[in-house]
C-alpha cells in the first residue's frame, strides 16, 4: 500500500505503515520460520500465538493504548484476519490525515510492546496514543510552514560559525539562522496552543528550524541551544520514553540530510 509512503508523517511511521500493510513486520511467526524453537507465545500476555494482529490490536497492552487514543473503537477493535486487512479497512474509512494518525498509534503500540519486552515498560499507556497523534500533527504542521526570509541585522554577543557553515540558534518556539558573518539569514517564530515543557518545546523548535533550513537550501549547519538536556541527548543519541524524545528521534534522523552538522550548547546571554 504505497499510500502509506505518501503521507506527511515522519519517515519511520510511513515505513512502519507500509510494512504493516504488506505483512512484513518481524512478529513471532516470521521469526520462528527462521529461528528454530523460537517461542510463539506473546511476551506481554502469554497469548498462545503472537501474531502481528494480536500484538498491535488484541494484546491488553495495545488495547489500553488504543483506548486512550481517542480514535473510533471500530477501527481497531473489530476482528481482522490480518493486520494488513485492518490497515486496508482504515484507509477506506479515513481521510488521509486521519489515516496517518491511525498508523502513528499502531506504530506506538509496537514501540510500547518492545519497551515492555526489553524491561522498559510505560507507566501510563492510556496517554501514549494522544501523545503520538499530537507529535505527528506537529510534524505535519512544520512540513507545511511557509518560509519568510528576514535579513535585518541583529546585534548579539554570539560568535559566528566558520565560513560555509550556518548556525541554527533555537529561541523558544522559533529559530534564527546566522551565517559566518553573523548575518541573519532566516528567522521564524510560531505561536501554537498547548505547552509540553521547556525541553520539549526547545526540541520542537530545533526540528522546526532544521526542516526550514533544509528547505532553504542549507547544507552545513551547527545547531545551538541553551537547553543542555537537549544538546546532550542529541550528541549521545540517548532516547528515552518522554515527550522530548519524540522530537529528538526525528532530529537525529533528519540531520542525516545535511552534508555537515554538529551540536553546540550556548549559555543564555552569551
Amino acid at each position: 500500500m504505497t499510500i502509506c509512503l505518501e503521507l506527511q508523517r515522519p519517515p519511520r511511521i510511513k515505513l512502519f505503515g507500509w510494512r504493516a500493510s504488506i505483512g512484513s513486520l518481524p512478529a513471532a511467526p516470521h521469526i520462528s520460520s527462521r529461528v528454530p524453537d523460537f517461542s510463539m507465545t506473546c511476551s506481554v500476555c502469554t497469548h498462545t500465538e503472537d501474531t502481528t494482529t494480536h500484538a498491535i490490536l488484541e494484546c491488553p497492552l495495545a488495547v489500553q493504548l488504543w483506548g486512550g487514543s481517542g480514535l473510533d473503537t471500530a477501527l481497531w477493535s473489530t476482528r481482522h484476519r490480518t493486520l494488513a486487512d485492518c490497515v486496508a479497512k482504515a484507509r477506506e474509512t479515513l481521510d488521509k490525515d486521519s489515516f496517518g494518525d491511525f498508523l502513528a498509534v499502531m506504530w506506538e503500540c509496537w514501540n510500547a510492546r518492545n519497551r515492555f519486552i526489553f524491561r522498559r515498560p510505560d507507566n501510563n499507556l492510556s496517554v501514549l496514543g494522544k501523545r503520538v497523534i499530537a507529535f505527528v500533527r506537529s510534524f505535519h504542521e512544520l512540513q507545511n510552514v511557509e518560509l519568510s526570509p528576514h535579513t535585518t541585522p541583529h546585534p548579539n554577543y554570539w560568535s559566528p560559525p566558520m565560513t560555509g557553515i550556518v548556525a541554527d540558534n533555537t529561541v523558544g518556539w522559533g529559530f534564527i539562522l546566522h551565517d559566518h558573518d553573523a548575518k541573519m539569514l532566516l528567522t521564524i517564530v510560531k505561536h501554537h496552543r498547548g505547552y509540553a515543557g521547556a525541553p520539549a518545546e526547545e526540541a520542537r523548535a530545533c526540528l522546526y528550524g532544521l526542516l526550514c533550513a533544509h528547505a532553504y537550501g542549507i547544507h552545513n549547519i551547527i545547531v545551538e541551544s541553551d537547553c543542555l538536556e537537549l544538546i546532550q541527548m542529541l550528541e549521545n543519541k540517548s532516547i528515552y520514553d518522554n515527550c522530548i524524545s519524540l522530537f529528538a528521534r526525528d532530529i537525529i534522523s533528519f540531520v542525516q540530510n545535511f552534508d555537515f552538522y554538529s551540536w553546540s550548547f550556548v549559555k543564555r546571554g552569551q
